[in-house]
């Protein structure tokens, strides 16, 4: 990437995104696994398709919030009109997303890394874009389970810290040797996890920044994969016990709400459309609360319950 301004009728960086299609101003590295020639190529085949949500009728909305983009904490002001959002954060420059979501325009600050203008395009900005495109994503560490359902995705929601890439590793681990009655266990996401509301689907062909671009989890998945169960990861003291307990579709509905990426950032059209999403969603998968202690056999207890199945 190079900062300042390109023509965007030049552009031919397309990258199909949980079943959606993205055209930065510049190519992106990050993305380089998950680019087609052209959004009406052969890759196109399948996708999902739901209704894009409009801003046509939106009001001017200014928002600005704190949080962390592109390695630590930064301002960030949303500009949000009928055209779409902008997003300007100091040190990074200004983002303008279309408001069909189906295009990213970046003007960098004269001083801009070109790999944290990189990862700052894949936080909030790409977020908001699949938002406009129907597309909600979730902060959390996944897994594609292989059982006699077929493959399915076991989603871990939770504070950071509270060990969901611990215990999504440590259950991959186990799975290779050949622990478990799972048929086959792989890595689906380690940071945020794009899914489609209506029939709630997770859509794991997303990068994932903590893998190197050769090394994406997801490059070998499935484009959509249906949801086994969702888990609450909360941490309990070292001498405690596991606690599981089943969450009722309020708690359930709260839990998606509050680990949602940049839902803060949403305008209010989205926010309804946002609530009713996490609402049916906790109505129609399981999900559970999992209290656990950091000691090794208590993660293989959690193991064992999950394959069990979610609690009555």
């Amino acid at each position: 990437m190079t900062p300042g301004p390109v023509d965007h009728r030049s552009s031919a960086h397309h990258y199909l995104l949980a079943e959606r299609f993205i055209t930065p101003r510049r190519p992106l590295a990050a993305l380089e696994p998950f680019r087609v020639d052209s959004p009406a190529g052969p890759s196109c085949a399948g996708r999902a398709e739901s209704p894009t949500p409009t801003l046509s009728s939106a009001r001017r909305e200014d928002l600005v919030r704190r949080g962390h983009v592109a390695r630590r904490e930064r301002d960030l002001r949303c500009r949000w009109s009928a055209s779409g959002v902008v997003l300007t954060s100091p040190g990074l420059g200004s983002f303008r997303v279309a408001a069909d979501g189906r295009s990213i325009r970046w003007r960098a600050a004269g001083s801009t890394v070109d790999e944290l203008a990189a990862e700052a395009v894949l936080g909030p900005p790409l977020v908001l874009a699949l938002a406009l495109q129907g597309v909600f994503c979730l902060h959390a560490s996944a897994l594609a389970v292989g059982d006699a359902e077929g493959e399915r995705i076991v989603a871990f929601l939770g504070d950071s810290g509270a060990g969901k890439s611990t215990l999504a590793a440590t259950i991959a681990a186990l799975s290779s040797g050949g622990l478990n009655a799972w048929r086959d266990v792989r890595l689906a996401a380690d940071d945020i996890l794009p899914w489609w509301p209506g029939p709630d689907l997770a859509l794991p062909r997303f990068p994932q920044l903590k893998y190197p671009t050769d090394q994406q989890p997801s490059l070998r998945l499935p484009e959509r994969l249906p949801f086994a169960e969702l888990v609450l990861l909360e941490p309990a003291p070292p001498d405690g016990r596991v606690v599981d307990t089943r969450l009722s579709r309020h708690q359930g509905a709260l839990a998606l709400l509050r680990h949602s990426v940049a839902s803060t950032l949403f305008h209010k059209s989205l926010l309804g459309r946002h609530f009713d999403a996490c609402s049916a969603l906790a109505a129609t998968v399981p999900m559970r609360r999992l209290r656990v202690p950091r000691r090794p056999e208590a993660l293989v207890e959690v193991f064992e319950r999950l394959e069990d199945g979610p609690p009555g």
